[in-house]
């Protein structure tokens, strides 16, 4: 009997060791590298005040989500932002219009924060991720209120950003959503500064 119990617990070890699934590699990623240049200077910056930034709610979640078609998101189970997506592009993006000799200092508006400034920056993301074409994308609208404009006015402008994948995976995916942010960056200094 005793013979019997041990051939069967050894037999439900093999059976089980052969259905289990492989435990798949978690992978964490970020948008910013936080190496934010902040040179000191003597002079005084006007400050321009980065609102937070609006997404779809199906953007904003810790998944890294992927188009599949028209009208289908896929939600990764294995490869995550390391910080809300809120935080990842604004630091992204503070980290490119602060280290690019600009005019102008960029702070994120802090909830408990008193920063006052008349210059306001807004942006609100439609689309942020790669596509079933190989490509990624990058689209919305950000908006503009400076010191001359009604509180009630702003300058809109709207942005659509799209480069193809040259390799698979989320990985790559990652470093060419951060380059269209950086074309986003590139896109809003131009219009602050001049």
């Amino acid at each position: 009997m005793i013979k019997m119990t041990g051939l069967f617990v050894i037999g439900l070890i093999c059976t089980s060791a052969c259905t289990t699934q492989p435990v798949k590699n978690v992978e964490y990623f970020i948008l910013s590298n936080g190496n934010a240049s902040s040179s000191p200077t003597q002079q005084q910056k006007p400050i321009v005040v980065v609102n937070q930034i609006i997404l779809p709610s199906y953007l904003d979640t810790s998944n890294l989500a992927m188009q599949l078609s028209d009208h289908q998101i896929y939600y990764s189970k294995q490869h995550f932002w390391a910080e809300p997506l809120k935080t990842g592009m604004t630091n992204a993006l503070l980290e490119d219009l602060n280290g690019s000799n600009s005019n102008n200092v960029y702070l994120a508006k802090i909830d408990d924060a008193k920063v006052e400034s008349p210059h306001q920056l807004g942006l609100h993301i439609r689309q942020f991720m790669p596509t079933y074409q190989s490509t990624v994308i990058l689209n919305g609208q950000y908006w503009l209120v400076g010191p001359a404009s009604d509180k009630n006015q702003a300058e809109v402008y709207s942005f659509a950003y799209e480069v193809e994948l040259e390799e698979d995976g989320y990985r790559h995916s990652v470093s060419k959503m951060r380059a269209l942010l950086r074309r986003l960056s590139t896109d809003i200094l131009n219009k602050v500064e001049k």
